[in-house]
């Protein structure tokens, strides 16, 4: 169920209790109690399943960590999660978010990267625009993953890869983008919701470039609703190499963090 259809209708029988008068003094003193959940790296669930040390992120102001889990194909959040809890996780060496609102499940497959499973929040479509997309690029069988991720046949998802130029990036921008499973990873440390109907989202991701706050790169990516789930817009492979584009132009560029969320 939609997270905010959750919250709305808790808020709505929150209000009708203390309309009523059902409310008694306990019942508050009860709930003003309860503590608050733990991170969910300071859980037994987390100790279970993470061993490895985790790589540190360049330029990250927040959650400057990414864990490697045990199973090498991701952990997703166990359902009492926090509400809006973050663990960046690299599975398949892959650096991508793993939400209180998705991805539910995450496994490979021959080599490519599955997950899905996300909520129809703009946390769940942030998650996805950073999974989806970072699944497709970061494996050798692109075409494989990109249908995967956007829910295009296998021979669409081939044209796309063969006439997209961020298939087949320069030697900087694929420098820039970092080695996978290295002491320091490279991913997105902010990001933005520029626009989300109940069909669609447009995702604008912060990249850093350096230790200068707000030098680096805006990708901007859309993400689609099925009906369930959300999948990549193909649109978003052109978008994401002409963001690449633009601040290769100005890599002295500087965006103002102020409308984004740190992951």
């Amino acid at each position: 169920m939609n997270r905010h259809l959750t919250r709305g209708a808790a808020i709505a029988a929150s209000a009708t209790l203390l309309l009523s008068g059902c409310a008694n003094d306990e019942d508050q003193d009860e709930t003003a109690s309860t503590p608050p959940s733990p991170p969910v790296t300071e859980t037994d669930w987390f100790t279970e399943r993470f061993s490895s040390a985790p790589v540190f992120v360049d330029a990250a102001t927040e959650n400057a960590q990414t864990h490697r889990p045990d199973n090498n194909a991701g952990e997703p959040l166990p359902e009492n999660a926090p509400e809006g809890e973050v663990v960046w996780q690299a599975p398949a060496c892959v650096p991508i978010p793993f939400t209180s609102d998705g991805p539910r499940s995450s496994f490979l497959d021959t080599g490519v990267l599955h997950v899905s499973g996300y909520e129809q929040t703009e946390l769940g479509a942030a998650a996805a625009a950073v999974g989806l997309s970072s699944t497709s690029l970061a494996t050798t069988d692109q075409p494989r993953a990109v249908s995967v991720a956007t829910g295009l046949t296998l021979p669409e998802a081939e044209r796309i890869v063969a006439t997209s130029e961020v298939f087949d990036l320069k030697p900087e921008f694929r420098e820039s983008l970092g080695e996978p499973c290295r002491t320091t990873d490279f991913r997105p440390t902010a990001y933005r919701v520029a626009d989300m109907t109940d069909s669609y989202a447009v995702v604008d991701l912060f990249s850093p470039a350096s230790n200068n706050p707000g030098n680096g790169a805006t990708i901007r990516l859309s993400v689609e609703w099925t009906g369930d789930d959300w999948r990549l817009a193909p649109s978003s492979f052109d978008s994401y190499a002409d963001s690449l584009e633009a601040f290769s132009s100005n890599r002295g560029a500087k965006v103002d963090l102020a409308e984004f969320t740190q992951w």
